[in-house]
């Protein structure tokens, strides 16, 4: 091959890499502006829709317990020795309503990496319905 066509092969690959590179670049900003575009929305969403909503829930105390039915009131080991405002809500609501406050163990997902452990609160809760 001739010295001047190797220099021009040379300088397409370059200009194909450097298309390359803009194009990949240009890829990874539009996904990352999508990205946040849709993360922003469901943030909004998930605060005007549910997180509110279970926020500002206050129970029918004396409807609930017009009902006659058992009602048991759970919570997480972890929230109760951190003190979470769910840990407060359910020692609050529980005591309300005249109930024991059923101790799970661990946290919010304990059932996934406890299940054993979980299952016998739910076995042991179960047992006092009947």
């Amino acid at each position: 091959m001739q010295p001047g066509l190797v220099n021009i092969v040379v300088m397409q690959i370059a200009r194909s890499q450097k298309v390359a590179i803009e194009y990949a670049k240009n890829q990874r900003d539009n996904w990352e502006k999508e990205h946040l575009t849709q993360q922003k929305q469901s943030t909004e969403f998930l605060v005007k829709h549910e997180l509110l909503p279970v926020t500002n829930y206050v129970p029918d105390i004396r409807k609930i317990k017009e009902n006659d039915v058992k009602v048991f009131i759970g919570v997480g080991e972890w929230a109760l020795i951190h003190h979470s405002w769910n840990a407060q809500v359910a020692e609050i609501i529980s005591e309300k309503l005249g109930t024991k406050l059923i101790h799970f163990p661990g946290h919010h997902g304990s059932y996934f990496d406890q299940p054993d452990a979980f299952a016998a609160v739910v076995r042991e809760v179960f047992n006092r319905v009947e």
